[in-house]
């Protein structure tokens, strides 16, 4: 079984960024700190999956390195795509001044 660090969860988040060549438009600084808060998350919502991590969990604090082998590829895929959604709504294209928003809005009012 392959070791799954912190790395590859980023790494599959920037894949659905589609954020894979430098220069990146997230930072892994950013895409670090949306993982530990989805973990967490995923501990609330799944306590299961951490059955006897929940005293000392090694994979904490998060870091690229954390080893997350004790979930499963679904669970470490799910994980990714919540970290990519933290990392959109943290974009400013997206939720920064509402321009874009804005402009669809004018849009399709004239359709």
């Amino acid at each position: 079984m392959p070791t799954y660090t912190g790395a590859w969860v980023i790494d599959q988040a920037r894949y659905v960024l589609a954020d894979r060549q430098a220069p990146y438009r997230y930072t892994d600084a950013q895409l670090v700190s949306a993982l530990g808060t989805e973990y967490q998350a995923l501990k609330i919502a799944r306590p299961q999956l951490f059955l006897g991590r929940f005293v000392e969990d090694a994979a904490t604090p998060m870091t690229i390195g954390s080893d997350l082998s004790h979930l499963s590829e679904v669970s470490l895929m799910m994980l990714a795509d919540a970290v990519a959604s933290r990392a959109l709504l943290t974009d400013d294209d997206i939720v920064g001044d509402g321009g874009k928003m804005t402009i669809t809005a004018k849009t399709a009012r004239r359709a």
